[in-house]
């Protein structure tokens, strides 16, 4: 959101009001992506999550990523999480 004061303020999740002369841009995900989502590159699914653009528990259901608790890729267990996918 970019306010007409010259104010900017990124918006991941909920509501916020605008007034006369605000913007906003909207950014979406481009489809259905290409290929097997556990080839995806495993920083950048990190990235996603760390961005907000998509839950831990969806990196790691459906990208086969792991992240320790502190949000830092588990490079051990991803690899073994991506080795028992079967197709």
């Amino acid at each position: 959101v970019e306010k007409s004061d010259g104010l900017s303020q990124r918006v991941l999740k909920g509501t916020i009001p605008l007034a006369k002369g605000d913007r906003f841009r909207l950014k979406t995900g481009g489809g259905g992506g290409f290929g097997r989502p556990q080839d995806r590159d495993v920083d950048a699914v990190a990235g996603d999550v760390a961005s907000g653009y998509i839950s831990r528990s969806r990196a790691e259901d459906v990208y086969r990523v792991k992240l320790k608790d502190t949000g830092i890729l588990d490079v051990t267990a991803t690899k073994a999480a991506r080795d028992d996918v079967h197709d």
